[in-house]
């Protein structure tokens, strides 16, 4: 491929002189390969050897530079402002967040956008959740309806800005439709009505190219995919473009990357990205969802609930921990997950010590990839916090593409319950009685 030369302003090339005085790492392979491509201009390559080294040395702050002037030189200015401003507000007194500070200001002037759109990334939860937009594909985080996507589009993991947030209405009352274990809510995306599955297993809003063209919406989209990624139904791989959109829940509106896949087989999912900087309570028989933005006052009163974590694996993956027959099991919460109440990968499922019986039955499964075939049949018991769930259909997938197990609405749904994302408990309230 033939690199066409770019034309920089003096300001640009000042702070490239600056980038190629900064002292290497003793010894650094992965640093030194990183410089050379640098300097050849061949920044894709050279992204590839600083983004290995920061994971592998994450005090490394030089390499953490020169990675956000690859994707500078590359005009990704979302994750580049990401790892600037990282590194501007980790380390501000170092060498390289003072140089980081100045291309950021020099990309807001080659690329000036609102305050509401800027990406912020002052804290981000680990070093790992700056780096992981990464351009390498990686298909290996997977979950129930969507995977956590690669994040190696061009445009970089969704970090909203504070005024952004501060935009957010403080409280929303949204209603779904969908009986039993499903939650479909009314959407608009660049004002195109779509209905969502409320899927906390997805990452972000995920549609397929064939769904647009039923919105009529055209989107603008790269020629060449931004990731590749799985879905829970099989092994095979999608290409994924991240495209910044307007999506809009009752009256939350966020501009923001949604994911196309070429051909979704499934539901529309609205993901973690749209919903994850509110806390939310689901009450099933009043089929409404009630947000509270994160910050503001909410009735959850309760002292105890059941915790969970963001999976270092796969950061926007929900982690909880239930029993299953006895035995503890770590699994993905899933709210997408409406076909059964636990769907496991079938290696996965015997690493835990479990056993396929002789009398499950085969059964069809279908996901954003398309059809796969799994066994299902029924465990005695499960129990998840205050939750004690009896007959519990288990799904176990022949390709073996999930990740951890996925949590499905099954286990919970005849439970209201409410997410507190600050606290990182959900808190369970039977129907009828008060919170458990």
């Amino acid at each position: 491929m033939i690199l066409n030369k770019p034309v920089w302003s003096s300001y640009a090339i000042a702070s490239l002189c600056m980038a190629l005085s900064l002292p290497a790492p003793a010894a650094n392979s992965n640093f030194d390969q990183g410089v050379t491509f640098f300097k050849a201009q061949r920044y894709r390559q050279a992204e590839t050897y600083f983004a290995t080294q920061v994971k592998n040395n994450p005090s490394d702050l030089n390499s953490y530079y020169y990675l956000g002037l690859c994707c500078q030189r590359e005009k990704d200015y979302a994750r580049a402002r990401t790892i600037f401003t990282y590194l501007s507000s980790q380390s501000p007194d170092s060498e390289a967040g003072r140089r980081a500070l100045i291309s950021l200001n020099e990309i807001n002037l080659a690329s000036p956008l609102p305050a509401s759109t800027i990406a912020s990334a002052a804290s981000p939860s680990s070093t790992n959740s700056v780096v992981s937009s990464s351009r390498t594909t990686n298909s290996s985080s997977q979950s129930a309806s969507m995977p956590t996507q690669s994040s190696s589009g061009r445009r970089g993991r969704y970090v909203p800005s504070a005024d952004e947030l501060a935009a957010l209405p403080a409280q929303e009352d949204i209603y779904f439709t969908g009986s039993g274990t499903q939650i479909l809510v009314a959407a608009e995306i660049n004002r195109h009505p779509v209905t969502l599955v409320f899927d906390t297993g997805a990452g972000d809003v995920v549609v397929g190219k064939n769904q647009l063209a039923e919105m009529g919406l055209k989107l603008d989209m790269s020629e060449r995919p931004d990731a590749r990624t799985a879905g829970s139904s099989n092994n095979s791989v999608v290409d994924v473009w991240r495209v910044p959109c307007e999506v809009k829940v009752g009256r939350i509106v966020r501009r923001l990357p949604i994911s196309v896949l070429d051909n979704n087989q499934a539901n529309p999912l609205l993901g973690q990205s749209f919903f994850k900087d509110f806390q939310y309570k689901i009450d099933y028989p009043a089929h409404r969802i009630s947000f509270v933005r994160k910050g503001v006052q909410n009735d959850v009163t309760a002292s105890t609930g059941v915790p969970f974590s963001w999976d270092p694996e796969a950061p926007d993956k929900m982690l909880v921990v239930i029993n299953i027959n006895g035995r503890n099991c770590p699994c993905w919460f899933d709210t997408g997950n409406s076909a059964d109440g636990i769907s496991f990968g079938r290696n996965t499922f015997q690493k835990l010590g479990f056993s396929i019986p002789i009398d499950a039955v085969k059964a069809q499964t279908y996901g954003v990839t398309g059809a796969g075939q799994c066994s299902q049949f029924r465990v005695p018991y499960v129990r998840f916090g205050p939750i004690d769930k009896t007959n519990v259909l288990i799904s176990v997938h022949d390709d073996d593409g999930l990740g951890k197990p996925l949590l499905g609405q099954s286990v919970y749904n005849a439970y209201e319950y409410s997410v507190d994302n600050e606290r990182k408990l959900i808190f369970f309230k039977r129907r009828g009685h008060g919170t458990d």
